[in-house]
């Protein structure tokens, strides 16, 4: 009976030393698992870290052969895919906004037949470049109820998240009832509501009664000035042309366009008009900027009217005379 018990105290104890070393290595293999697991982990992290920085150098060396080969004096309605892809990645490198919103708004216009518009399906010299107004309209007007965007929304979308201002108003005048309407009355523009007081604040007339012709040319200048108004420190600016309505006495922002520098080369993007083509067009500076956008006899009056003037920002560029 003593033998059997001591025999079976020696038992559990062998058992219960067997269990320890069980456990313990138990605990080992736990370990090493936790310990290979992690490895796998970090290592596929750093392998995507790779290739993700890979991928991005490959993009920039392709953003970078596309803006080497960009033809100076050209322009695109961005019908062709590849061209709007390429201007897509180049508008990502310069870290516009909305791109996303900018490419769905382009694909509805271009869906629609372009011949006999004087659109062009690839890079073609700006100058030779005629748009047939009447039969754009007839095209968009055949499958649209609504008006569609125009030169300021545009430029405002890309460049909304870029402004900041210290105050702002909400009411508007004439020259942007078309705008106000379009914004706050079709869903494909509802992008800009959240920002529709900057919106007026940016592009509303401005009331030049009385002024002389100097501070015509500088009125625009003193409503950055007098709202505070600021735009943040890019390679992309805001083009307008102001015009000058001596009948109402108002200083109007007659046209819009988003201008991007580029390593010795000028993107500059624009809507021409409502139910007009996006265009976009590689410069080789601002005076051929100029000279492209005082070819266009919209932008004058009569010469009764100052102007018209280009500014870049709120920095006064060229004044036609």
């Amino acid at each position: 009976m003593f033998y059997s018990l001591k025999s079976e105290k020696s038992l559990k104890k062998e058992i219960n030393e067997y269990m320890k070393v069980g456990e313990s290595d138990f605990m080992k293999r736990k370990i090493i698992i936790y310990t290979l697991v992690l490895i796998l982990i970090v290592s596929i992290i750093v392998f995507l870290s790779l290739k993700g920085r890979n991928q991005n150098r490959e993009e920039t060396k392709k953003t970078d052969t596309f803006i080497e080969n960009l033809p100076i004096g050209n322009a695109s309605n961005l019908i062709n895919e590849d061209e709007m892809l390429n201007v897509e990645n180049v508008l990502k490198h310069s870290k516009i906004d909305n791109i996303d919103v900018l490419i769905s708004w382009i694909k509805e216009f271009n869906k629609e037949p372009y011949q006999n518009t004087g659109m062009v399906n690839k890079w073609t010299k700006y100058n030779v470049i005629k748009y047939n107004e009447a039969e754009l309209a007839n095209r968009w007007e055949k499958n649209h109820e609504q008006s569609d965007s125009d030169c300021r929304m545009t430029a405002f979308l890309l460049l909304k998240d870029h402004l900041k201002m210290n105050q702002t108003i909400k009411d508007y005048g004439s020259y942007l009832m078309f705008d106000m309407d379009a914004i706050d009355n079709n869903k494909d523009y509802e992008v800009l509501k959240a920002n529709r007081n900057d919106f007026i604040t940016l592009f509303n007339e401005i009331d030049v009664k009385d002024l002389s012709k100097e501070e015509i040319k500088a009125a625009y200048n003193k409503k950055w000035k007098e709202y505070g108004i600021s735009m943040k420190e890019s390679n992309a600016s805001l083009i307008t042309v102001i015009m000058h309505d001596n009948y109402d006495n108002v200083a109007f922002l007659g046209h819009a366009g988003v201008l991007i520098d580029l390593k010795g080369k000028l993107l500059f993007i624009e809507k021409i008009a409502f139910e007009q083509p996006y265009q976009v067009t590689v410069l080789e500076s601002r005076e051929e900027l100029k000279n492209m956008l005082f070819s266009r006899k919209t932008y004058f009056g009569d010469k009764t009217e100052e102007g018209p003037f280009i500014y870049e920002n709120d920095k006064l560029l060229y004044s036609y005379k």
